[in-house]
């Protein structure tokens, strides 16, 4: 995550709604209020990319707990990001000893043409 979005991950560990999550970090980024709906249709495509990534619910209830003091040193604005590496998620998520082939071994994958 970029340092945008690390502000609104804290915030929303401290059950903070999508709208109170703009304002906040608009506030702590010095982000004018003529771009606050910038800033809120960026918020609500990062909080549904954390939801299609499986990181938040978008139906859990907010319990409202006190909200974190922000650092008191501003950031600068930054479109808030999340990068996903998955480029070993299949190697992982394999059965090391009925989806590898016999005669290759780790981490060659079984195939159809292995025979079964």
């Amino acid at each position: 995550m970029n340092s945008t979005a690390e502000v609104i991950w804290t915030l929303l560990e401290h059950g903070c709604s999508s709208a109170e999550l703009a304002a906040r970090l608009g506030e702590h980024c010095a982000v004018p209020a003529a771009d606050a709906v910038r800033l809120a249709a960026e918020v609500g495509e990062f909080l549904a990319k954390l939801v299609q990534e499986r990181l938040v619910c978008s139906d859990t209830a907010t319990t409202v707990s006190p909200v974190a003091s922000l650092p008191a040193a501003q950031l600068p604005y930054e479109i808030p990001q999340v990068e996903v590496f998955e480029d070993l998620a299949d190697l992982i998520l394999l059965d090391p000893i009925h989806d590898v082939n016999e005669q290759l071994g780790w981490p060659a994958v079984r195939t159809e043409a292995d025979g079964e």
